[in-house]
């Protein structure tokens, strides 16, 4: 009996068919990750620009009630003069709070830079 000479590994056309076969369903594949990888980081950057407002409106708040608690119009003036510290936008108008048109309250809004957040908050007199 004679042995025959069997070869023990893939040929070099099985190995080129399954680098090929690969890269298609590799190509077919990065629209699936590109997305998801990609939309991650705008939670992240929504979750920052929320944080800023928080640590902006917190800083409003602290300088009211440390030198503004009994001045209204000049908290109003120190806003509308927009302070560095602040790195979002604010703006503010007054509120009727007591419904009898002496406009006791001063609402303020602060809004991220880039337009996807804003927080609200009504600040009054103390006396």
């Amino acid at each position: 009996m004679s042995k025959t000479n069997q070869p023990n590994g893939f040929s070099l056309i099985e190995l080129i068919i399954i680098v090929v076969l690969v890269g298609i369903f590799s190509v077919m594949m990065i629209p699936f990750f590109d997305s998801g990888v990609g939309g991650s980081g705008s939670m992240l950057i929504r979750q920052q620009n929320f944080y800023d407002l928080n640590s902006d409106m917190a800083e409003i708040a602290a300088n009211y009630e440390a030198n503004y608690a009994s001045d209204l119009a000049g908290f109003k003036a120190w806003l509308e003069g927009s302070p560095a510290e602040l790195e979002s936008d604010a703006s503010c108008q007054e509120q009727d709070v007591l419904g009898d048109g002496s406009d006791a309250g001063l609402l303020v809004t602060i809004s991220s830079a880039e337009g996807d957040g804003e927080l609200v908050c009504l600040f009054t007199e103390k006396e």
